[in-house]
Parts: structure tokens; sequence; C-alpha cells
């Protein structure tokens, strides 16, 4: 699957100018161009595969030229086929000549209304969205104050009754079953909803349910950073858990290493309890106050006090 120079016409609700029949191009590269050092005639490192896009500056300085090099430059710019587009912002109209040389080039021409800087900025976001490096995830992921939880685990444990528990106490969905982890840089890993399962969770017995239309619009997010996986387990006998919170395991999703804790599940526990607890007990730990490490280093002293 690829964006096309439709996709971004639609997200970014750009004016097409020229080249309405190119519109289906696939974008191939994540990178913008600013073609400054083309329009002085320097062509020799030309990303010509990249969305070229013009601000008052290249405008500025193109009005400047005269109208032969004005057009040699021109057409080296739209030369190669294989760039997507060619962006005006800030509401800019290329004059006839330019638009003549583009029909003739037969270059996709748009328009936006937004400054340079903002516009670049929000279209390097959606790219690098697009073109960032992702993977499926089953489980429940949810936002609880402020941290964002992966609940996971057997099939019948209680994620999805849980996962409704802790939406009735006030936490957001973010995505039920599926959950596309996206890495936006190594370190930075966020969960959203495949558009199917969007604001939705199945609870057995009761069916899918929608969360939106059920408790509310704060009742769900579109995504979350991925920051705890919480596994489900059902309580076995005679195994032995971790009781104080010093050991520490990761799970790796791409190339992000995630921290993960095993809760044991039992009749009488409740378990959406728990999973808040282990949420804020994160969060503590994320501005350095271990609960776990404080109780160690009491006993510690206390301890050497008693020598």
């Amino acid at each position: 699957m690829n964006v096309t120079v439709q996709d971004i016409i639609e997200k970014f609700k750009l004016t097409i100018l020229n080249g309405k029949e190119h519109v289906e191009k696939a974008v191939l590269d994540e990178s913008l161009s600013r073609p400054a050092l083309e329009l002085a005639g320097y062509f020799e490192f030309y990303p010509s595969d990249r969305i070229q896009v013009f601000g008052l500056k290249e405008m500025t300085f193109l009005s400047s030229l005269d109208l032969e090099t004005k057009k040699e430059r021109l057409r080296k710019l739209f030369a190669d086929v294989k760039t997507p587009c060619f962006i005006m912002t800030r509401g800019l109209i290329p004059d006839e000549t330019f638009l003549e040389i583009a029909r003739e080039m037969e270059a996709t021409i748009l328009q936006s209304q937004q400054t340079t800087t903002f516009f670049m900025g929000n279209l390097v976001n959606y790219l690098n969205d697009f073109f960032a490096p992702r993977t499926d995830l089953h489980g429940v992921m949810l936002d609880i104050k402020g941290v964002g939880v992966l609940i996971v685990g057997e099939s019948s444990v209680g994620k999805s009754e849980a996962a409704l528990e802790l939406i009735t106490r006030g936490h957001q969905l973010v995505s039920d079953d599926r959950i596309i982890a996206i890495e936006k840089e190594p370190g930075l890993v966020v969960g959203q909803a495949p558009k199917l399962l969007e604001n939705m969770i199945e609870i057995r017995g009761v069916g899918v349910v929608n969360v939106l239309s059920m408790y509310g619009a704060g009742a769900v997010r579109k995504r979350k950073r991925l920051e705890l996986i919480v596994e489900l387990v059902d309580w076995t006998k005679g195994l032995e858990y971790d009781r104080i919170g010093l050991s520490e395991h990761k799970q790796t999703i791409l190339n992000t290493e995630v921290q993960k804790i095993m809760l044991p599940v039992r009749p009488g526990r409740s378990v959406a309890l728990l999973i808040e607890s282990a949420a804020l007990n994160h969060r503590l730990r994320g501005v350095g106050i271990n609960s776990a490490q404080e109780f160690i280093d009491r006993l510690t002293n206390q301890i050497k006090g008693n020598e």
C-alpha cells in the first residue's frame, strides 16, 4: 500500500492547479525538498523523487529571473517523472509562464493556504507516520492516567472485561483485539486501532460494544504511546510471582523495548484495579519514585540499625 498525491490532496485540502490526471502517482520518499539551489541553476544533487515545496522565497527568486532563464530552470525542475508533485504554500499562485511549462511537462502543481513551515511540518509528520515500521499486536490497549498500557494474555483470561471496567473508571480505550504498533523512532512506539475496530470492544456474552456511543468521547482516543505491557496469566498454586517489584522484564516491539509485567488472575481479584495500580506505579518510576527500591532501602537500613 502506497500513499499517493491524491491522499495528500484530501488530507491537507489542497487545490489542484495543474496535472489532475497524475494525482494517483505514489509518493516513495518521506522527505521534502525546497528547490532553492535548483532555481539558482545547481542541479547536481537535485532530489527529484521528493515532493517539491515552493514558498515565498522560491517564488520571489523565480520572479527575479529573466524569461528564458526561468523557462530553462522550470523545465529542468519538471523534467523527472519521478517527482510526485510541486506544492505552492501561502496560497501563492504561479504566473502564466510557470503554469505553461507545467502543462508542457505534465507536472502536478498543487496549492496550500498554510504557511510554508507549518505545512511542511504537518506533511513530514504525516509521511513519517506512513513510512514508519509497523506491526500488529494482539490484546487491548488503553490510556490509563496518561500511560499507554497494552493488556495481553490467553484467550478468555479476561482482557476485554478488565478493559471495560477500566473505561467505566474514567480511562480511555485505544483499541481492542488488534493494535497497529507504529515505531515513530527507536524507543517510541505508538498504538492505534484499525479503522474497522475504532471505538469498538468485544465482551463475551454481550457482544460488540461501541464505547464512543455508550460512554462518550472522553472514553476513547485515536492513538497513544505504548509504555507498559501487562500480561494476565491464570494464577497457579506453587508458582513464585514477583511480590516486591524489583525485577524488570522487557518485550521488544520492532526496535523498541517496552516494560512488561505479569499479573496472576484468580477469582476475587480486581484485575482492573491491579492494572490501574501498575500503570500509576510505572508513571511514578518515570519521575524517579521507585517504591520497590525505597522498601529495600528501608529494610537495609533497619537491618544495619539492628546490627
